[in-house]
């Protein structure tokens, strides 16, 4: 937590706003990820997040990942599932109209969790577009699914079981994934490893964005080798949550804190 503090100290000091960019396409994107004045659209979402913090139904996790701050139990309530581990709305409406601004038709999100950040992506990308969703936990993909089926009219696949085994093989029959939302094993390793695969087997103006990129050291390491990859072009710091653009808008390869 102090580590976590001084992170979040240092993105403070650093941070850009829209009166600070200068470059025309930076600030679109800026303006693009930071509107949040149509909260009507996510009602529905939102509707359903209050209820999962009201279920006091208990679920079975084998949790392959880092998970959340919390203790570890074979058991937990879905209610303390979604106070611990569900998007938040300032950061679900980030991802959604991210995938607005690309225009994004294949979508990926590793770690599905309740469905929430699935939604918010689906709400987002494209009426023809198509959201691929990977969840390590069974019992969570059920509920998930369910969600999914009843609040989104979006077309979605759900893919059950350890990412480890899931993802690499959807990668090497679908190259052509244009957003990807990690949210899923929070350690410096599997992060790592994810973006590396990704990069290896996505569209050349593919956009990544890793969640929790200050969550603990390992993830920060992560976040850092992240932006110093030549894979890397644009890279933003939104200290909740880091993007990645394969291509870089501006041209460069450029690095960015950004206060939204």
């Amino acid at each position: 937590m102090i580590k976590e503090a001084g992170y979040f100290l240092a993105h403070t000091l650093k941070a850009l706003d829209e009166h600070s960019l200068h470059s025309p396409s930076l600030f679109n994107l800026y303006k693009a990820l930071s509107d949040r004045k149509d909260k009507q659209r996510f009602a529905g979402i939102e509707s359903l997040r209050l209820s999962l913090l009201k279920n006091e139904e208990e679920v079975a996790l084998k949790d392959f990942g880092a998970g959340s701050k919390t203790l570890h139990s074979k058991r937990r309530s879905i209610a303390k599932i979604a106070k611990t581990s569900l998007i938040s709305p300032k950061y679900g409406q980030i991802i959604a109209n991210l995938a607005g601004y690309i225009k994004a038709r294949k979508v990926v999100e590793l770690g599905t969790c309740l469905g929430l950040g699935t939604l918010y992506l689906a709400e987002g990308m494209a009426p023809e577009g198509h959201i691929h969703t990977f969840e390590g936990a069974n019992a969570l993909a059920q509920l998930a699914g369910n969600h999914l089926q009843y609040v989104s009219t979006k077309s979605f696949s759900l893919h059950s079981g350890n990412i480890d085994d899931t993802l690499p093989e959807f990668l090497r029959e679908h190259s052509d994934q244009e957003l990807f939302f990690l949210d899923a094993n929070h350690t410096y390793e599997a992060t790592l490893r994810y973006f590396h695969w990704i990069m290896a087997n996505s569209a050349a103006n593919a956009v990544l964005v890793f969640d929790d990129i200050h969550w603990s050291e390992g993830m920060h390491c992560a976040w850092k080798e992240i932006v110093a990859s030549p894979l890397s072009g644009l890279s933003i710091d939104l200290f909740r949550m880091g993007i990645v653009f394969r291509q870089s808008p501006t041209g460069a390869k450029l690095h960015q804190i950004w206060e939204i």
